[in-house]
Parts: C-alpha cells; structure tokens; sequence
C-alpha cells in the first residue's frame, strides 16, 4: 500500500478542543500541558470555528494588561485554520495540505464537516507505534457473549444477541414477581393467612401506611431478580465486559492474564443509572406517604432527586461488584477481549465520524434490547397466566 492511498486512521488523534466562549486563559493552559501548538475552536455541535495557536497570544506578551487579556474569550483571537482535511483522505495529501498551508496540524472532518481530529506535524514525522483505540466505549452482556461498541461501530456478539439478552431479563423480571407470588400462596395455605390475595390484589392508588404492606411483598421480587441476575452466566460477561473496557481505555495489552486484572466497577454503566432511579423512587413514595417529618410529595421528590445525587455512584458501584457482575471465568475474559479486538480492527478499518442520535441509539442496543424484554416477559406473563389461574 503507498502513502497515496494509506488512510489517516492511524495517525489521528484527539487534542485538547476550545469552544469559542472559552477564555484565552484556558487556551494558554491547555497549549501548555497538551504538547501541541494549535487547538481546535469547535461549537456545541462538533462544527470547526476556527483555530488558536501559540502565534495569536504572542501578541499578549507586548501587553502591559496581560492578565486582563487573558480573561478575553477565545473568539476574539482565533482565526481559520489555514487547511482542514477529511478522514478519509490519504496520508499524502495530508501531508501536501500541511506543506502549503505552512500550518502545524491538521484538523479533519467527517462527512457533514463536523470536527472528529487532528493530525499534527509530529504525528507525521514520526508515527505513533501503538495505534490509537476507539475512545466512548460502551457495551452489554448478552447470553452469547460480550458486545462493544463506540458510538457507530458494533463489535462483539450482535443484534440477535442483544435482543435475547433483553429476552433472558425480561423473562427474569416476570419469574421473580411469579416466585414471590408461588411462596404467597404456599403461605396462605400453610398459615391460613391471606398473604396470595394481598399478592394479587390490584395496585393501590397511593403509598400509604394501610398500603404499605402491598408494597413491600410486591418489592421484594427486586432482590429475588438482583440475585438470579448474579447466578446467571450474564454476570461474568457484564464483568469481561467492563475489564475488556477499562484495558482498551487504560492502553493495556488485550491479554487475559491482564484483563482479569482490570476493575469490576464501571463508572458508566447503566447499573448507576438503576441504582439513581432507586434511591429516587423509594424516598420520594415513602417520605409523602408514611408523613415522615411532616414532608408533602414535592418535599420528598426534592429530598430524593438531592439523595440520589449525592449517592447514585456509591450505590451502583457497590451493586456492580457484588449484583449484576462476578468474577468472569476463562471463557467469558476469552469472550471481552475478542470483542475489544473485533473494536478496535474495526475503528482502525473505518473512517471515524460523528453518528447521527439514531445511530448511536441502535449501536448502544437500547432498542434491540426493548424488544427482548417486551417478547421475553410477554411469553413469560402468558405462563405466569396460566399458573395464577390454576393456583386460583
């Protein structure tokens, strides 16, 4: 292959950006610490504005109010890049673009001219030896395997996967409910107290103290599906998937002796996002409903929404290491790195880009993962049907 056709992919890489209301303070730190000369100026959408070097604060030095010019918005210095390149160009002409522009970097754009790079003079000269990774990773468990993805490339197992995986939680969800029901009945007829007709008893308008019992028998399915969650193969592969995750992200070989290493906990996964509406829930109900401290509903959604900030986390990483993941075995570790290798052969094989909402959305399995679990706990309801009335 010759530099003419050689893609740009390996050398781009991601320099610190301004936003043009950003101030020149910041402009000079970041040129600093960010051994380059020129910084990006990009709006809230991704599009280039323009570009600040080193030779636009130049000027800050002749000045005797320095530090007041310094509190000046970048917007007031920038200036248009002398050329800009696209993803899919070739290195030569990258290379040709640098030459007779006599700038330094390089800014590249994707199809719709939003800003995804830069490839600078040094990139050029001496080539990075280890390519760059796919940055934003995100990914599930499926029953099959371990999925990633960055935004708008899918690697791992598929969509098939990905919809059996909303299925299995789909079907777990209606089991958990169904056991505590089976028990209930058990108890009625062993005690003779009308625990199964509680159970069944349609949902109450509101939380209250006479309530509250309906409640907590109904809660306690939550647990129940928290601990088949953890029995399931699903929990290692939600742990491969996080370790195979944090090796791509800390520049770590995708070796399994150093995978199985990596961390459980995950700061962005969705377990945090379980956890948040949890804390939520459960204080903005209870506090109005139990009178607690004379707090109305508004009271406690305020009480909940300040709780929930300040514990989400703490929550959903301690659910993570001990709930919805478990020490992932050979196979599953086998299964994350095979995932993160199919990723990063894939960013390195595409022209990156922007992804549209869309696009992202799918490459994120939400919706796959919607359909699993509306077939899963329709087929699951349907049984569940069928049990409660022959237990009636």
């Amino acid at each position: 292959m010759t530099t003419e056709t050689t893609s740009l992919v390996s050398y781009i890489r991601q320099i610190p950006v301004l936003e043009p209301w950003d101030s020149l303070y910041r402009a000079a730190e970041l040129l600093r610490f960010g051994n380059v000369d020129t910084l990006p100026v990009i709006d809230g959408y991704g599009y280039l504005y323009g570009v600040i070097t080193l030779r636009e604060l130049l000027p800050l030095l002749e000045s005797e109010q320095s530090e007041e010019s310094l509190q000046e918005t970048v917007s007031t210095r920038m200036r248009e890049p002398g050329a800009v390149g696209y993803a899919g160009m070739g290195l030569e002409e990258a290379r040709r673009a640098l030459v007779s522009s006599g700038e330094t970097t390089l800014p590249l754009l994707d199809s719709q001219n939003r800003y995804i790079g830069a490839v600078t003079l040094a990139d050029m000269l001496v080539p990075n030896v280890t390519p760059p990774r796919p940055t934003g990773i995100g990914g599930m468990a499926t029953p099959w395997g371990v999925y990633l993805t960055n935004g708008y490339l899918q690697a791992g197992t598929g969509n098939l996967s990905l919809i059996a995986g909303g299925a299995v939680m789909g079907v777990l969800m209606i089991a958990a409910h169904l056991s505590i029901g089976v028990l209930a009945w058990l108890a009625q007829q062993i005690f003779a107290y009308p625990l199964y007709a509680l159970w069944s008893a349609p949902p109450p308008a509101r939380i209250t103290p006479e309530t509250v019992s309906w409640y907590l028998l109904q809660g306690i399915a939550l647990p129940l599906f928290l601990a088949m969650i953890r029995l399931m193969p699903l929990a290692g592969y939600h742990a491969a998937e996080h370790q195979a995750v944090h090796a791509l992200e800390r520049g770590e070989p995708l070796r399994p002796e150093i995978v199985k290493r990596m961390p459980r906990v995950h700061p962005r996964c969705g377990t945090n996002l379980l956890a948040g509406g949890l804390i939520f829930a459960l204080i903005s109900q209870i506090v109005p409903a139990l009178n607690l401290w004379g707090l109305d509903a508004t009271d406690g959604a305020i009480l909940g929404a300040v709780v929930a900030l300040f514990t989400w986390r703490s929550l959903g990483a301690f659910l993570q290491q001990y709930v919805t993941t478990r020490p992932a075995s050979e196979r599953q570790i086998a299964s994350g790195i095979m995932a993160a290798m199919d990723l990063e052969q894939k960013f390195l094989q595409t022209v990156p880009q922007r992804p549209t909402l869309l696009r992202r959305l799918w490459c994120m399995g939400l919706p796959q993962t919607f359909a699993g679990v509306s077939i899963g706990s329709s087929a699951a309801l349907s049984l569940a049907q069928l049990l409660m009335n022959y237990l009636k």
